[in-house]
């Protein structure tokens, strides 16, 4: 008892004294056991009785069935906390809107097709619920995948979208090791066991077995993108995704006004906006902005991040500083809708 007391009167210290820093100290704040998601209100119209709502649920840093976030903090699966948010928003009968809000580069395959799954999912469940996707810095690749899913997309016109594609990354140290003198054998039950393996190089059948995963993945992607843009205004065909000169499934990357040029968004507007449209496509005549979150999860405005990444943390790859180490493990190759470039 002593000693808990001698650990609580130094907590207190450290918080009333500060850490060295101005303005510095120690914040200790109770943590609830319950950790389901709240709602959190960002705006309402006036008035009493505001029933309708429109949700906006986060889509933010890398696409992977994994627990990530910081290392001293709070982790989150992305695939697990979206699909808990659909849930609670399809469960509730006062949501009329929801709106995906996407900042994200993509992440594995699995990923993104399970959370393009359940958005679809939600809109056959919710009929009566308008879906809008918004992409703020980055929604490429497997972030596209995602919003394909949704009645509409938006996008900024300083928004990155598209690099439609499929990457497997791997390497081989064979040369490396042949140097230093080391040599591996790998003992498989097949003769394409170990065909990704960082151990040695890749002969030709292996490269061709490889490229037909990639290549089933990318007409799955094309899909996808074809059934979610069937009624753009600007329409998307096969032909403009694959063929020409300058096929829009190519890998590349396109402004918000590119991108809408192209008919691969569906408008350039602000979330300020996009909740306006929702509000209006959703004949909501009073009605509130909520974002769900875990406790301790304070939003304050439309602009607020999800919960994945701790605060002040950015949440984008290449433009964005993200971590690239759970999709990119060597020993674990992933197929990835991904947009990336090597990181220094």
């Amino acid at each position: 008892m002593m000693a808990t007391r001698a650990l609580l009167a130094a907590m207190v210290g450290l918080a009333m004294v500060g850490c060295g820093a101005p303005g510095g100290g120690l914040l200790l704040t109770p943590v609830p056991a319950d950790k389901r998601l709240e709602e959190t209100d960002l705006r309402s119209d006036p008035g009493w009785f505001i029933m309708d709502k429109i949700v906006i649920v986060d889509a933010e840093g890398l696409l992977a069935n994994a627990e990530m976030g910081p290392m001293f903090g709070q982790k989150e699966n992305p695939v697990s906390l979206f699909t808990e948010k659909l849930q609670k928003a399809r469960d509730d009968a006062d949501v009329k809107g929801v709106i995906v809000r996407i900042n994200s580069p993509g992440g594995t395959v699995a990923a993104s097709d399970i959370m393009h799954r359940e958005l679809l999912a939600f809109r056959k469940a919710r009929p009566d619920v308008r879906v809008a996707a918004l992409i703020l810095d980055v929604g490429a690749s497997g972030g596209y995948y995602l919003a394909c899913g949704a009645e509409k997309i938006y996008a900024m016109p300083s928004s990155l979208t598209g690099s439609i594609g499929v990457i497997f990354q791997t390497f081989s140290l064979q040369g490396m090791l042949a140097k230093i003198g080391v040599t591996t054998d790998a003992i498989t039950s097949g003769k394409n066991k170990d065909m990704a393996s960082p151990l040695r190089d890749r002969n030709a059948e292996e490269l061709k077995i490889l490229h037909g995963l990639v290549d089933n993945y990318y007409q799955t992607f094309l899909g996808v993108v074809l059934e979610g843009r069937k009624n753009s205004a600007v329409k998307v065909t096969r032909e403009t995704l694959t063929g020409g000169e300058a096929p829009l499934a190519d890998g590349r990357v396109f402004t918000g006004n590119q991108a809408q040029a192209v008919g691969l968004v569906d408008e350039v507007l602000y979330p300020e906006q996009v909740i306006a449209r929702v509000k209006k496509d959703a004949n909501i005549t009073r009605g509130k902005v909520v974002i769900y979150g875990r406790p301790l999860g304070y939003k304050g405005t439309i602009y607020a991040g999800g919960n994945i990444a701790p605060a002040g943390a950015p949440s984008t790859v290449n433009l964005l500083n993200v971590d690239l180490s759970t999709v990119l493990d060597p020993r674990q190759p992933k197929f990835l809708y991904l947009w990336t470039t090597p990181q220094p």
